[in-house]
């Protein structure tokens, strides 16, 4: 809804002479302006109820004499129309000016008048004329209500939902509202009446309108070739009768024209145009003939067949366009109920003080106007039903451009001393002082009357909940018991004992209901796997020699000395290995030389040896957890530690077991929060420590806490492990000798990867 602009009406004030308007002409030089000529400066009020119209009131001023309606549409000037207001015995002029919509009026005054300049804009600057919404017409049937949006052309709409109070907002874009009638009251089919306002007017004009609901309804919107059909409620499955909004008394008008021939319906026409088609179906039965409640009497004039029905049958051929944002379709109500984003990228106000306002926009310009009568016009803006306390008075002088009416009605109101009140649609204004005082009695007349109630007592047997824990709710904060109302406990039978006034009671049971419910349990079922690859390699050579030379053998020397002489010689690089492998060389290959007199031999010997192993551990704890309480699952040994302290023998036992801690919580989308804490501790066979004489006790630990969907599996850690060794040893500068260099060496391979993976899943459990 755009701007919308009240028609204040001030009063002439009392004991100052009236001054006569004598005349009104448009004057091209020196500047293009309309020109009031009167006997006298002019005092006026300006507002703008809809683009292109301004209303000029005069509250001290007079027609001296009936003048003649000026017009100049080359300067963008439609009309300028003088007139009298007679209202309450009092009398006043008023100056209705017309020009086009895009079109600036700025009005000055003048030493014996005012004048009115309509300045357009320049040619390049001209944007194009909106489209207008000519009527509203709500139509009811057994099934819902079809408001028929009539312009001169498709209008594109945008629909939404509001909640408190539900109702269904149209927005109109680029379009100008010249429907007389503000608000349409329906009364069936679960929707309370139609409004209709300007609710922007810049940078373009929009339209808006409201479908107030007893209750959220289904709802569609299908263009049509002149505007749009809003469906609240299910499909119609018969003609509709139009919504009487005012009594039966006024003059009717019989819609007769005949239904025109059905085309064929396509076998699988879009699913967006299906529903126009069967409204239209169901228009063209021959039921009870449509009528149209007019407001005031006047000639009657034949309705369009389509006045009070749905879109005509070629209407679902017209396609809007999909991408269009301001389109009414699947994806654009989709869109609207999109889900939260969760992720929060910055700060973001969760409570505020400050006063929103959220009324049409409407621009005032008052001067010394008496606030009965601003208050009056507030009433005709809003629909809402005024009630004014005697002791109310003052006046407004204001000067407001484009600002919701609400808050104009606040600043009025604030200036002036005042405050309201609203019941239901009644608006009531009176003095902060009565009105502070009226609260702090209805304050204190609540306090006594339940004071004065008398007191029940009921019993409560709990099903899901302890007792103990809804009295600690129920007695918190002192907002759900009354001062009177008391709570006991019996453990026994799980039940509750509650004495307090009638009225609470039924509250107090109904929050015991909600909180009494059965707890969700998930099945957490965690996994820990654990794998170790070994190798290990180990190459070498043994060899040695002796040599003799004596007279057993038959090789002395021949000397004197040395007459006999011995020699022997060993390499032994077999590849011992190491213990964190446990592999050793062994002997593959081995050879033995010696000469005829044995008194030269040779020994040679290959040594290899290799280890590659695989082992796999898998160990998988599961236990079943209440939303939000901790569960624990523990398998194993206890290990007997002993410790000597002043001769006195302890011995205390130390967990060797795989144990798994969870506490769950379930979401509202569904997915499971785990507070986890998983162990897994087992003693190291065959080590020892130096010093020690308690085996040593490997220990794999987690904890964390992790969102998982339901049934969903995650990593929660794991730990990679590699110990790579390559090792040689040999003699020095022998080894490097090339071809016969490992003669005199060895070379070892150790290879151990140790990988640790810790898995969790949480399954929900369905009843």
């Amino acid at each position: 809804m755009g701007a919308l602009a009240a028609l204040l009406v001030p009063v002439v004030a009392t004991g100052q002479a009236a001054v006569s308007i004598l005349g009104m002409a448009w004057t091209p030089t020196p500047a293009p302006a309309l020109v009031i000529s009167a006997s006298g400066p002019l005092a006026f009020t300006k507002t703008q109820p809809e683009p292109g119209v301004v209303l000029l009131e005069f509250p001290e001023a007079i027609l001296a004499n009936p003048l003649p309606a000026v017009d100049q549409p080359a300067a963008g000037l439609r009309g300028a129309t003088l007139s009298t207001v007679d209202e309450g015995g009092r009398q006043w002029a008023r100056l209705r000016v017309e020009a086009d919509p895009d079109a600036s009026i700025t009005v000055n005054g003048l030493p014996s008048g005012v004048e009115v300049r309509v300045e357009k804009p320049r040619q390049a600057e001209r944007a194009p004329m909106p489209a207008e919404l000519d009527d509203v017409l709500a139509v009811a049937d057994s099934t819902g209500v079809s408001v028929q949006l009539n312009g001169r052309g498709p209008l594109e709409a945008r629909a939404f939902t509001l909640e408190n109070p539900p109702r269904v907002v149209v927005d109109l874009k680029g379009v100008v509202n010249r429907v007389s009638r503000r608000v349409h009251p329906v009364g069936t089919a679960g929707v309370k009446q139609v409004r209709v306002a300007q609710f922007a007017t810049s940078p373009e004009p929009v339209v808006r309108v409201v479908v107030d609901l007893d209750q959220q309804l289904p709802y569609r919107v299908d263009p049509t070739s002149q505007g749009a059909l809003l469906r609240v409620g299910g499909e119609p499955t018969a003609a509709p009768e139009a919504v009487a909004s005012e009594p039966a008394s006024q003059p009717v008008e019989v819609a007769q024209a005949a239904p025109p021939p059905v085309p064929p319906v396509q076998e699988n026409p879009p699913a967006a145009t299906e529903a126009p088609a069967q409204v239209a179906e169901k228009v063209v039965e021959p039921a009870p003939t449509p009528v149209k409640i007019v407001d005031e009497p006047g000639p009657q004039q034949q309705p369009a067949a389509g006045a009070l029905t749905a879109p005509p049958i070629e209407q679902p051929k017209q396609a809007a366009p999909a991408e269009s944002p301001w389109t009414t379709s699947q994806a654009a109500m989709a869109e609207q109920a999109g889900q939260a984003v969760n992720v929060i990228t910055g700060t973001k106000e969760v409570e505020s003080q400050v006063a929103h306002f959220t009324g049409e926009p409407i621009s005032l310009e008052l001067k010394d106007a008496d606030i009965k009568d601003v208050l009056r016009t507030f009433a005709k803006i809003t629909g809402l039903n005024v009630v004014v306390d005697p002791d109310v008075s003052g006046s407004v002088t204001v000067n407001l451009e484009n600002v919701p009416w609400d808050q104009c009605l606040d600043i009025i109101l604030r200036i002036n001393r005042l405050g309201y009140s609203v019941e239901n649609n009644v608006l009531r204004v009176a003095r902060m002082e009565r009105l502070t005082q009226e609260k702090s009695q209805a304050a204190a007349f609540r306090k006594e009357s339940e004071n004065a109630a008398p007191l029940r007592t009921i019993t409560k047997t709990l099903s899901y909940a302890k007792a103990a824990q809804v009295k600690v709710l129920l007695t918190s904060q002192g907002f759900i018991l009354s001062d009177r109302g008391s709570v006991v406990v019996d453990e026994r039978s799980n039940m509750l004992i509650i004495r307090d006034a009638s009225d609470r009671l039924e509250g107090i049971v109904n929050l015991i209901d909600t909180v009494d419910q059965p707890n969700k349990q998930v099945v957490i079922e965690a996994r820990i796997v654990e794998s170790t690859r070994r190798f290990a390699r180990a190459l070498g050579t043994v060899w040695g020699f002796t040599g003799a030379a004596d007279a057993e053998h038959g090789t002395s020397t021949g000397w004197k000395f040395p007459n006999w002489a011995t020699v022997n010689g060993t390499s032994n690089f077999g590849g011992a290995g190491s213990a964190a492998t446990n592999i050793s060389g062994i002997g593959v290959l081995s050879f033995a030389f010696g000469d005829i007199l044995d008194s030269f031999n040779l020994d040679f010997t290959i040594n290899a040896a290799e280890n590659d192993g695989l082992a796999k551990i898998v160990s998988s704890p599961k236990v079943t957890a209440q939303n939000n309480e901790k569960a624990h699952i523990q398998s194993g040994i206890l290990l007997p530690i002993q410790t000597v302290a002043n001769q006195t023998v302890t011995v205390q036992y130390v967990d060797a077991t795989l144990s798994l801690d969870v506490t769950p919580q379930i979401t509202a989308e569904g997915t499971v929060l785990l507070d986890i804490d998983i162990k897994k501790r087992e003693p190291v066979s065959g080590v020892n420590i130096a010093g020690g004489q308690n085996a040593p006790i490997t220990t794999r630990d987690a904890r964390t806490r992790v969102m998982v969907r339901d049934g969903g599996t995650t990593v929660i850690g794991g730990i990679y492990q590699f110990t790579d060794n390559d090792q040689k040893n040999g003699v020095p500068f022998l080894r490097n000798i090339p071809i016969v260099g490992w003669l005199f060496g060895n070379s070892q391979v150790e290879n151990r990867h140790d990988e640790l993976l810790i898995f969790i899943t949480p399954r929900i459990v369905k009843y």
